[in-house]
C-alpha cells in the first residue's frame, strides 16, 4: 500500500544525484506481537512513522580500487566534534548528518468494519471475525481540509479495499467511511506532523 501510494519520490533513495545506478533498499519488516484486530492500520501508521524517522547515511562515491573507471560507494563516519571535520562549510556540515526523505502524501488508514448496515470503526480480532465484511480506506493527511460551509471534509483517496465476507456495501456507506477516514487524518495531523 505505502509503496503504490507514492507517498515519497523514490529517486530520493538514489545514492548519487540523478543517478539510478545505485540506490538505498528500504526494507520495513513489521513483527506482529499481539494481533487482537486492525493490524492493518496499525502496520500501515507504524511504517509510515518509521520511514518519517528514517535517516539515510552520508555518503561519497569514489574510484574503485579494483577498477579506477568505476565508482565505490563510501559511508561517511559521523561528525566528530574533537577533529578538524568542524572546519568544513556548513553545507558538508548538513550533508553529514544524514538525509532524511521528503513526503508528498502521508498515508493513514482506517478500517471498519460491517455489520448488517452498521459501520464499527478499528475492529477487534473478535469483531473481524464475525463481521459481514470489513473496507480499508487510506487518505493522504496532507491533503485534508475542512469545507467552511458544509463542515465536510475533503481530501485524496489513496486507497480503498474491502475485505472478507460478501457484504453489499452501499455508495453512502462508502461515503461514510470516507468521512471517518478524513477525520481519522484529521485527528493525527498533530502527530504525525507531515
Amino acid at each position: 500500500t505505502i509503496l503504490h501510494c507514492d507517498v515519497f519520490d523514490l529517486s530520493q533513495l538514489s545514492v548519487k544525484d540523478g543517478s539510478s545506478a545505485s540506490a538505498w533498499k528500504v526494507i520495513v519488516h513489521c513483527m506482529v506481537v499481539n494481533h487482537d484486530g486492525n493490524v492493518v492500520d496499525a502496520c500501515i501508521l507504524g511504517i509510515m512513522t518509521s520511514l518519517k524517522d528514517l535517516s539515510l547515511p552520508p555518503v561519497t562515491t569514489v574510484p574503485s580500487e579494483l577498477n579506477p573507471k568505476e565508482e565505490v560507494v563510501r559511508i561517511l563516519p559521523p561528525t566528530n566534534s574533537n577533529s578538524d571535520i568542524n572546519e568544513v562549510a556548513e553545507s558538508t556540515k548538513r550533508k553529514k548528518r544524514g538525509t532524511s526523505l521528503t513526503f508528498s502524501k502521508m498515508a493513514v488508514p482506517l478500517t471498519v468494519a460491517l455489520f448488517d448496515n452498521k459501520l464499527l470503526v478499528d475492529p477487534t480480532l473478535e469483531e473481524e471475525n464475525v463481521s459481514d465484511g470489513m473496507i480499508t480506506i487510506v487518505v493522504d493527511l496532507m491533503s485534508v481540509v475542512q469545507d467552511e460551509e458544509t463542515n465536510a471534509l475533503n481530501g485524496t483517496i489513496l486507497s480503498l479495499a474491502k475485505s472478507g465476507g460478501g457484504a453489499i456495501i452501499s455508495s453512502e456507506e462508502i461515503a461514510a467511511c470516507v468521512q471517518l477516514a478524513f477525520g481519522r487524518a484529521k485527528e493525527l495531523k498533530s502527530i504525525m506532523n507531515p
